[in-house]
């Protein structure tokens, strides 16, 4: 009798083993799941910004100096470029802070897109495309890009 509890007693050790690293085993899977899901996030984003950027070259325009300028610098031509890239920028963010709530980008990216998102914001004379997009955020994301609140 002695006998047969010490083998029921090892078999079910064995099985509580089997399902402790079976728990284990999909956990591991589970994380190898999201770091990809997270170089698949990232690597869209950079297709998007180097489409984004390519466009940009073709039609001329000087990407980088988009949020800084003021429209009456600009012709009418290139008033519309960058309303159109504020309007993007703007997209961009709304995507990449549903993805930061996610934990899909890290905290240091998202300050980096915050920080970069808030320029676009403290352009008065884009506070138009703000208004309109704006009204699509969340309060939580609005919040966040007036935390530098800019008079206009």
């Amino acid at each position: 009798m002695s006998n047969k509890r010490d083998i029921n007693a090892v078999v079910q050790l064995l099985g509580m083993l089997g399902i402790i690293i079976s728990l284990i085993f999909v956990g591991l899977e589970m994380r190898q799941s999201q770091r990809i899901a997270i170089a698949g996030q990232y690597q869209a984003r950079a297709a998007m910004n180097a489409a984004s950027i390519q466009a940009a070259i073709e039609a001329g325009i000087d990407f980088n100096a988009q949020s800084g300028l003021s429209q009456s610098n600009l012709t009418p031509e290139e008033q519309v470029q960058q309303r159109n890239f504020t309007n993007l920028a703007y997209t961009r963010i709304e995507n990449d802070y549903y993805q930061y709530q996610q934990r899909l980008i890290d905290q240091e990216t998202w300050e980096k897109k915050l920080f970069s998102i808030r320029a676009w914001y403290r352009n008065c004379d884009l506070r138009g495309v703000w208004e309109q997009r704006s009204q699509f955020f969340t309060s939580d994301l609005i919040d966040l890009i007036k935390s530098e609140e800019v008079e206009c």
